[in-house]
C-alpha cells in the first residue's frame, strides 16, 4: 500500500472556511511555530512563518488529521497543482537530533560570516528563509476540535506548505498582533493560492446530510467564478467524512 497520497489535503473545523477557499481560494496568514529544536540555546524560540498548510495522507491515516484539525476539507493534485504552486514537503527535526545540531552550527557559523568583512547579505537573508520549511518533530499543541492542548507527533501529519515570496519570517518577541494582522491582510490581497476546478479532487464535508447545501453553494455562489461544467465538475466532487470512515 502506496503511504504517499497523489493529493494534498487542507482541512478546517469549520463549513463556512471551506466554502470561503471554494469561492476566494487559499489566503496565507501567519503561524506562530515552535524552532526550538534548531534555535541554539537562549536565543527566540518561537516565530511566525507565513503560509498555508497541507497534509500528504492517504485515506486510510487520514481519521485522526481529521479528528484533529476539523471535519471540513478540499483535496487538490499534488503534481498536477501543489508542486507547479510552489507548494514543498516540510523537514523535520527531533529535539538533540545530528539534524539540528548540524542547523545550529550552520547558523552559527554564517552569523560569525556576516560580522566579518566578507560577511555576505545574501546568506543573512536566505537563512530565515531556510527556517519557513522546518518544524519540531513533535510537542505539545492545541486541537483545533475539543480546545485541548495535547501531545502530537507532527511527522505523522507529513505537512506540506505554501510560503508566499517577500513576506519573513517574524520573530515572536516582535511581533505584534497588529503587525501580524496588517501583513495577513496584504498576503491576502497580494498572494491569495489559486486553483482550477479540473484541480480539485475532494471536497470533503462532515455529514452526508450537508452534500446537498454544498451543492446549492457551488450552484449558486460560484457562478462568475467556474464556468457551468466546472461547477458540475466540483459538485462531482463532494464526499462525506461518513463515507471516509465508513471505507476505512
Amino acid at each position: 500500500m502506496a503511504i504517499s497520497a497523489n493529493t494534498l489535503f487542507h482541512f478546517s473545523k469549520k463549513k463556512e472556511n471551506l466554502k470561503g477557499i471554494l469561492k476566494n481560494y487559499f489566503h496565507p496568514k501567519y503561524s506562530l511555530e515552535d524552532l526550538s529544536n534548531v534555535i541554539p540555546e537562549g536565543k527566540i524560540y518561537a516565530a511566525n512563518i507565513p503560509m498555508v498548510c497541507f497534509c500528504d495522507l492517504i485515506f486510510p491515516q487520514i481519521k485522526d488529521h481529521i479528528n484533529f484539525y476539523g471535519d471540513y476539507g478540499i483535496g487538490l493534485r499534488k503534481k498536477g497543482w501543489g508542486i507547479k504552486k510552489g507548494i514543498s514537503p516540510i523537514v523535520y527535526v527531533p529535539k538533540d537530533s545530528i539534524s539540528a545540531n548540524l542547523i545550529q552550527l550552520l547558523g552559527a557559523n554564517i552569523s560569525t560570516l556576516l560580522k566579518s568583512k566578507d560577511g555576505n547579505e545574501t546568506i543573512h537573508k536566505q537563512l530565515p528563509d531556510f527556517f519557513k520549511y522546518i518544524k519540531a518533530y513533535d510537542g505539545i499543541v492545541l486541537n483545533r476540535k475539543n480546545r485541548k492542548m495535547e501531545d502530537r507527533i507532527f511527522y505523522d501529519e507529513r505537512e506540506w506548505r505554501y510560503v508566499p515570496k517577500g513576506f519573513s519570517v517574524l520573530p515572536e518577541n516582535l511581533a505584534n498582533p497588529n503587525i501580524i494582522e496588517d501583513e495577513n491582510l496584504k498576503m491576502s490581497i497580494k498572494k491569495r493560492l489559486t486553483f482550477k476546478a479540473i484541480d480539485v479532487k475532494y471536497i470533503i464535508v462532515k455529514k452526508e446530510s450537508e452534500i446537498p447545501e454544498f451543492f446549492n453553494f457551488i450552484e449558486r455562489d460560484l457562478k462568475g467564478i467556474f464556468s457551468d461544467s466546472e461547477r458540475q465538475l466540483l459538485m462531482s466532487k463532494l464526499i462525506s467524512v461518513q463515507q471516509i470512515k465508513d471505507d476505512m
